[in-house]
């Protein structure tokens, strides 16, 4: 989160590192992590009574997470931003809420089908093995966030799975997208896989 909140400081506010280096401390303070799955009470200071709050799986990216909130009368409000398919390489699945009287969510792609996980790598296999035999360049351009990992583990299962030269050179031309593949690697017990 800490790379990210950064990047989003510096690119849309034009924040000094200072300026970044202190907000992102204040947050840190203030910032309380959960589990997964658990529900936590959070106590309204005006009215005395207790809300619960809940965080699962949104599978968009690495500990991504819609929020269920809890109300006094239990009506349950969900909250989320994108949410990934299934069979996403590296991520657990979503998690469907069991219950949301209220449901809001952003769509992005809304009801659009996307090529399926195996199809995607098969096309990419076959653009690798041209460019090969070709002697030529791919380029990939991908968000820093969570695409740029996903590829990076696919071609490294294909290379695996066909015996392909793991002497090959892949070149991540982003700082951000080597910070946040460094994070990956470091949460790798978050990988659905």
């Amino acid at each position: 989160m800490p790379l990210i909140l950064d990047d989003g400081l510096r690119l849309q506010l034009d924040l000094t590192r200072p300026q970044r280096a202190r907000i992102l401390e204040r947050i840190k303070r203030q910032l309380k992590p959960v589990n997964y799955g658990s529900w936590v009470p959070v106590k309204s200071l005006e009215r005395g009574y207790f809300t619960y709050i809940r965080f699962s799986p949104a599978g968009h990216i690495l500990g991504s997470a819609f929020v269920e909130v809890k109300l006094p009368n239990q009506e349950v409000v969900v909250f989320s931003g994108d949410l990934g398919p299934k069979d996403t390489p590296l991520l657990p699945d979503p998690v469907p809420p069991k219950r949301a009287d209220y449901l809001f969510i952003e769509s992005t792609y809304g009801n659009r089908q996307h090529e399926s996980v195996a199809a995607r790598g098969e096309r990419l296999l076959t653009i690798i093995m041209k460019s090969l035999r070709d002697g030529g360049t791919i380029i990939v351009p991908a968000f820093s966030v969570g695409r740029t990992q996903e590829l990076l583990y696919t071609i490294e299962s294909l290379l695996q799975k066909n015996q392909l030269s793991d002497s090959l050179p892949i070149i991540v031309d982003s700082p951000m997208a080597a910070q946040i593949t460094k994070a990956y690697r470091q949460y790798r017990k978050l990988w659905s896989r």
